[in-house]
């Protein structure tokens, strides 16, 4: 076994034999300096169960004094890689005082005193404290899917994390949480990091968040809310949830505003009844999350689940657990009831589900090109395309983020971005400026 004193611990995020999944295929490889990458969905749950247990070294049963594991959130990365890399310093700072020396900490504290943390100074940083002090290092890196091509600035969210890893290749490794489908023109995005990428796969099907999980999930909401839920609908939302902590959250969350929310659950005729008494808008949401991070193939596969005698899952739906082959022959089975009910009143409308939506640079000055970030240079290229025409907040919204825009919106983002822009501009004295129309959008004049 490799935790200890899992009935002493307070308030685990699943069941015992889900962690020790995590501690033995995934934490117990990256102690050994390996690389691992787990194949998942967004939402199932991994960095909460990988957190857990980095915050818990003692119970996994290993002498742990040397290693420093850093959380990398790519999408504070993709927002601004200076405040995505004063995060992860401050991720090192707030969880590794008691065993960093004095000398480390007076190091820490200069380059986190900078208004502004680059690469290069992370890299001092790291190089300090592995070569001068001993240590190694795991990154975790969450939301992977934005550092394989759903995001514009994916190229440098690429350079980034290439340039970590050279620092100490011997004392240094990734787990990569990839939340998307990888197609091979993923890999060949990932340029350095595609051979790594692959050193050591963990499939997401054998992390699934089971009953088991669940009854410890319910348990803890229920010490938190004084709550107390009847034993049928634990089990019938154990049922329904399989395999997706987000939506088992909601469902014991949900009891404290509408405490019959519990009967008329377990009283429900039907999975489509409990999907409006679950909260339709929610879950549409929620299950949006993970059709956005599938390629067309799966997207196709998923429209015509049912209609098409050969039709056959991509290994992505199959790694994941979103989709299950039935060893008899008969019909494949989705993650949960909730989900295969999205695809069931999303069908004709899945295979249109749009992507990143990418603008020709042709028209952009050599000047601007240079001088604009890729994100930048991405809303600049969309005004360019509209001619001087007004451009609305939420189309500039979904130029900067894609399709997860709606998750992502952020009105003071969208103002930062567009007055660096304005600064930048002016510098290279741009024939045309910026201009906002308040409430409406922005156009070129």
């Amino acid at each position: 076994m490799g935790i200890s004193n899992y009935s002493k611990l307070i308030d685990p995020p699943a069941s015992e034999e889900l962690i020790e999944k995590y501690f033995n295929l995934v934490l117990k490889r990256a102690l050994k300096n390996l690389n691992v990458t787990i194949i998942s969905f967004r939402g199932s749950g991994d960095i909460s169960n990988l957190m857990y247990l980095i915050r818990n070294p003692k119970i996994l049963g290993e002498d742990t004094s040397d290693r420093i594991f850093v959380l990398v959130d790519l999408e504070k990365y993709d927002d601004d890689i200076a405040e995505g890399l004063r995060e992860s310093l401050s991720f090192i700072n707030n969880h590794y005082k008691s065993i960093l020396d004095t000398e480390s900490q007076d190091k820490l504290n200069s380059v986190l005193a900078h208004e502004t943390i680059s690469q290069d100074l992370l890299n001092e940083f790291l190089y300090y404290i592995t070569y001068d002090k001993g240590f190694k290092l795991t990154f975790i890196i969450d939301n992977f899917r934005l550092a394989c091509g759903n995001s514009v600035n994916s190229g440098a969210l690429v350079s980034s994390l290439d340039s970590m890893k050279k620092v100490a290749p011997m004392n240094f490794s990734f787990i990569f949480i990839c939340d998307c489908e990888v197609t091979e023109d993923t890999k060949d995005h990932l340029g350095g990091l595609s051979q790594i990428f692959i050193e050591n796969i963990v499939n997401g099907k054998e992390l699934l968040f089971g009953k088991d999980s669940a009854e410890v999930l319910f348990k803890y909401h229920s010490g938190l809310r004084k709550l107390k839920y009847d034993r049928k609908y634990i089990s019938r939302c154990s049922e329904l949830s399989y395999g997706d902590p987000s939506t088992l959250k909601q469902l014991a969350a949900a009891v404290t505003d509408n405490e019959e929310i519990q009967e008329k659950i377990i009283k429900a005729k039907s999975v489509k009844e409990t999907y409006d008494i679950v909260g339709k808008e929610w879950l549409d949401h929620r299950f949006k999350k993970i059709i956005n991070s599938l390629s067309k193939d799966s997207l196709e596969y998923l429209g015509t689940l049912g209609d098409k005698k050969d039709n056959y899952p991509s290994d992505y739906l199959l790694f994941t657990g979103l989709v299950c082959l039935d060893e008899s022959g008969g019909e494949p089975k989705l993650l949960n009831p909730l989900f295969e009910q999205y695809v069931l009143d999303n069908k004709n409308t899945l295979i249109s589900v749009g992507g990143l939506i990418k603008y020709s640079f042709a028209d952009v000055p050599q000047k601007i090109r240079k001088t604009l970030s890729a994100k930048e240079l991405q809303v600049y290229s969309l005004l360019v395309n509209r001619g001087g025409e007004l451009v609305a907040r939420d189309e500039v919204a979904q130029c900067m983020w894609g399709n997860e825009w709606e998750d992502r919106y952020s009105d003071w983002a969208i103002d930062r971005l567009l007055s660096d822009m304005r600064g930048k501009l002016k510098n290279v004295d741009a024939e045309k400026e910026m201009k906002t129309v308040k409430g409406k959008g922005i156009m070129l004049v």
